[in-house]
């Protein structure tokens, strides 16, 4: 996919782990976490009005080429390839993380791009998955297709 020129021009984002004590959201974790825990329509809109913004860890292959260990701003278009599974309505979805603890859960020793939540929110929905997992291997909450529809036109603020 050549999404990260668009993502990350102009912005001073880090994509590598460098900054693993920095690259997790506890807002959202706990969003997530409540959200299994007590599932009800207001713990939902609680976690997708965090979703709005904070920083969300998705998993690669592998980083691309030339990226090395210190942050750095991407200046030209790169391919990578990012963890997906079979989600809950059986459609294949986008496997995101709010830290590394709950990402090497998962999948250990994984590389992995810290974008900004709402970034991923439009991954999603450009490349046409089914919906987001957030923290699969641990206590998890996904959102469906139409929900990010919705969160990306404003309707839960």
């Amino acid at each position: 996919m050549s999404f990260l020129k668009k993502l990350f021009r102009g912005e001073e984002r880090s994509t590598t782990p460098v900054e693993e004590s920095s690259s997790h959201d506890p807002v959202i974790r706990k969003a997530v976490e409540q959200v299994s825990s007590h599932p009800s329509d207001r713990t939902r809109q609680a976690l997708y009005q965090h979703l709005r913004q904070g920083t969300l860890l998705v998993a690669v292959q592998s980083l691309p080429e030339g990226i090395g260990t210190t942050p750095q701003t991407l200046t030209q278009d790169m391919p990578v390839t990012m963890l997906t599974s079979t989600g809950p309505d059986g459609g294949v979805v986008l496997l995101a993380f709010t830290d590394e603890a709950a990402l090497h859960q998962r999948i250990p020793a994984c590389p992995y791009l810290a974008l900004p939540a709402r970034q991923v929110l439009d991954i999603v929905l450009r490349d046409g998955y089914a919906g987001l997992v957030i923290n699969p291997a641990g206590r998890w909450a996904d959102v469906p297709r139409a929900d990010i529809q919705r969160i990306v036109d404003g309707v839960y603020h």
